[in-house]
């Protein structure tokens, strides 16, 4: 079987037990519509072109290095569950660097409480193991509590992600503010963070010459923003308690009537309040 068509499903889900048998599924290569594979051992399907998504889990058949020999995987890949893997050398197996087709990476972690440091330092060593490969374009990462950034976003080297041009940070707590000389971020298009506990964003921003969008929210700990750069068309910002003002906004700009009331900014002529949307930003 090539191509498994399960039509508009309720839950979006295909999903085996992982005592049934799937080995008729290894030339499986297309999924239409957005579901979520959730097979045991789906690391058999190397033809598979098509994986929105997979969840690590803690069971047999669901380990991260299942990933491992689906190199034909294309567009965008989001990995859940990342707080499921044990070590460095799991994370490593899943071989993320050799995924070519792919120009997209969502990586996930569940909210799990307090962590210790032996945790937030597990999650720094596994998300440094899994190091996309150099010519993606899209990256976002969610509930990542390592208090570093991987080398491969901040270093010099050849596994730096030089053609990324979009990146979302959610719920990433204990990163510092994005480095300020870091090569990877003079060619954003767009970011934007999502409940991080910056106190600043680099005092460069104006220097970001391809940043063209800029999205903020609920993060508490800022208390001002450096001036931003002549080529940001679009910005929002979202309940940042502690923001009392704005920089200048860029003349080139098509931002229009910014707006700073009740802890929310917003592109649009009129303030929108706290109660409309909670939901976080996309840039499509």
């Amino acid at each position: 079987m090539e191509v498994l068509d399960v039509g508009y499903s309720q839950w979006g889900k295909v999903a085996f037990s992982s005592g049934e048998d799937t080995t008729n599924l290894i030339n499986l290569r297309v999924v239409p519509y957005d579901s979520e594979l959730d097979f045991p051992f789906i690391g058999r399907m190397e033809s598979l072109q098509t994986l929105h998504k997979f969840t690590v889990k803690k069971e047999k058949g669901h380990e991260l290095f299942q990933l491992k020999k689906l190199n034909k995987v294309r567009h965008v890949l989001k990995i859940d569950g990342l707080e499921n893997v044990l070590t460095k050398e799991d994370a490593q197996q899943a071989e993320l660097h050799e995924k070519a087709c792919i120009r997209g990476l969502i990586l996930t972690w569940s909210p799990s409480g307090d962590m210790s440091l032996q945790e937030q330092d597990l999650q720094s060593e596994v998300i440094q193991a899994l190091g996309p490969p150099t010519h993606l374009q899209i990256l976002a990462i969610e509930g990542y509590k390592g208090s570093s950034y991987p080398s491969w976003m901040t270093g010099d080297g050849p596994e730096v992600l030089m053609c990324l041009r979009d990146l979302l940070l959610i719920d990433c707590t204990e990163l510092a503010s994005i480095p300020e000389h870091s090569v990877l971020f003079k060619y954003l298009h767009a970011l934007e963070a999502i409940r991080c506990n910056w106190r600043c964003f680099p005092d460069n921003m104006e220097h970001l010459n391809s940043l063209v969008k800029l999205g903020i929210q609920s993060c508490n700990e800022i208390l001002s923003l450096p001036t931003l750069p002549q080529s940001l068309k679009k910005l929002k910002i979202k309940e940042c308690e502690q923001l009392e003002s704005l920089p200048t906004i860029p003349v080139s700009s098509e931002i229009g009537n910014t707006t700073l009331q009740s802890n929310f900014i917003t592109s649009d002529s009129a303030p929108v309040s706290r109660e409309t949307d909670n939901r976080g930003m996309r840039y499509t």
